[in-house]
C-alpha cells in the first residue's frame, strides 16, 4: 500500500484526470493548467517524538489568458485540499497567485504546501517510511 507522497501522487492524478497536466517534477516549461509536485524548501526533518516529517510543495498553475483564471485556481487548490487529507497528509495552506518566470503565457501558480509525518524508525530495519 502506497504512503506519504507516492499516495498523494497517485490521488492528484486521479483528481486532476483529463482536465489538468500532472508532473510529479517540475517540467522544463510549465504549460497552465498545471498540478507539479516539488520538496519544500525544508523537505524532510524532526517530528514529535523522533519522528520524521515530509514537507512538500503542490503547485497549481493557471494561465492569465483564461478569463476564469482565479475561479481555476481556487477550485484546483480546494482539490489538492481534499487528495491531501484523503491520503493522509497535513493541508498547511496555499499561497496567493504568484508570477511564474517570465513567459509570454502569464502562468501564476499557488503554492499549497502538504506534510507528511511518520513514525520513528525502527533501528533494526532498513526500510524507509
Amino acid at each position: 500500500m502506497k504512503k506519504g507522497i507516492e499516495a498523494l501522487a497517485e490521488a492528484l492524478k486521479a483528481a486532476f484526470e483529463g482536465d489538468v497536466a500532472f508532473h510529479e517534477v517540475m517540467p522544463p516549461q510549465v504549460i497552465a493548467p498545471a498540478v507539479i509536485i516539488v520538496p519544500d524548501e525544508e523537505w524532510m526533518g524532526p517530528s514529535t517524538h523522533g519522528g520524521i516529517s515530509e514537507a512538500w510543495q503542490v503547485l497549481v498553475a493557471s494561465s492569465l489568458k483564461s478569463k476564469q483564471w482565479f475561479a481555476e485556481l481556487r477550485k484546483n487548490n480546494f482539490r489538492v485540499q481534499r487528495a491531501t487529507l484523503g491520503v493522509g497528509g497535513i493541508w498547511r495552506g496555499a499561497t496567493g497567485p504568484q508570477a511564474l518566470g517570465k513567459d509570454e503565457a502569464r502562468t501564476v501558480v499557488s503554492v499549497n504546501r502538504v506534510t507528511f509525518r511518520y513514525p520513528p524508525p525502527d533501528p533494526n530495519e532498513e526500510t524507509n517510511p
